[in-house]
């Protein structure tokens, strides 16, 4: 986890060299938020949480007012990159976060921003050899059936890829980071039963899905059927959940109401 995250930050750091340094400090648009939010992140690396919360606090009172049709980005992105920001903040609010948690949260963000400005080379991208590695290490442990390694390597594989969850859903089309999301979603909540099939399989496919994320060109136009039941499967699950939640809802509202009478 942690040489991912230090080859991470030496991308961005040298990226903004060459990319942030000529812009105006009045100008106030995506490529300004991208900058500040570089700083943000140099200064919760030092440890100076509480300067790198004035920056997060400047950069916050600008990110709902910012032109994002102009960037084709809809409700949805803002979304994301508002819940990114939350986790940047959180970064540098929380009092029990171990130092390199703080640094994940404003990486996050930070590789966000990146994408809304940079459409033909996000540095999330730049992540692809270190995640792939990971999981054939985790393919390497299921086969020779060490499945406490397994669990392991594949838990960093996935603090990995949740820090660029955000900065591909952003420019993705939704039928494509919702494929993989759903195929990372049932590969952790069903470990226990690929790992004791020794997982190549599975793994072989999670492996396809990530090339595909990273190299567009490359996609598939047809959906394998397998991962298509994953799909329907997860997001059956998250629909029934939340109709349970909204008639425990009705119901509490109704019993107010008989209470009141």
């Amino acid at each position: 986890m942690r040489v991912c995250v230090c080859f991470l930050l030496v991308v961005v750091h040298i990226s903004f060299l060459f990319n942030g340094q000529a812009l105006a400090d009045d100008t106030v648009d995506f490529h300004s938020l991208n900058k500040k939010a570089d700083m943000a992140l140099r200064l919760v690396q030092e440890e100076r949480y509480e300067e790198g919360k004035q920056v997060l606090n400047w950069i916050g009172d600008r990110l709902p007012e910012m032109d994002y049709e102009k960037e084709d980005l809809n409700s949805r992105d803002m979304g994301t990159l508002i819940r990114a920001y939350e986790g940047a903040q959180e970064g540098v609010t929380a009092a029990d976060l171990p130092p390199e948690e703080r640094v994940r949260h404003l990486l996050t963000f930070r590789l966000a921003l990146d994408s809304v400005i940079s459409r033909e080379n996000p540095l999330w991208k730049k992540t692809e050899p270190t995640l792939q590695e990971k999981l054939k290490e985790v393919y390497q442990h299921a086969v020779n059936q060490e499945e406490q390694e397994a669990q392991r390597v594949f838990n960093e594989w996935l603090r990995q890829f949740e820090i660029i969850r955000p900065a591909f859903t952003i420019r993705e089309e939704p039928a494509v980071y919702e494929r993989v999301s759903s195929y990372v979603k049932f590969m952790d909540q069903n470990r226990r039963e690929w790992l004791q099939e020794d997982g190549g399989e599975h793994l072989e496919k999670l492996e396809k899905e990530m090339k595909s994320l990273f190299h567009p060109e490359n996609r598939d136009s047809a959906i394998d059927p397998s991962l298509l039941w994953v799909m329907i499967s997860v997001g059956g699950m998250v629909i029934l959940s939340l109709t349970y939640a909204g008639w425990k809802k009705y119901k509490g509202e109704k019993g107010r109401e008989k209470m009141k009478q």
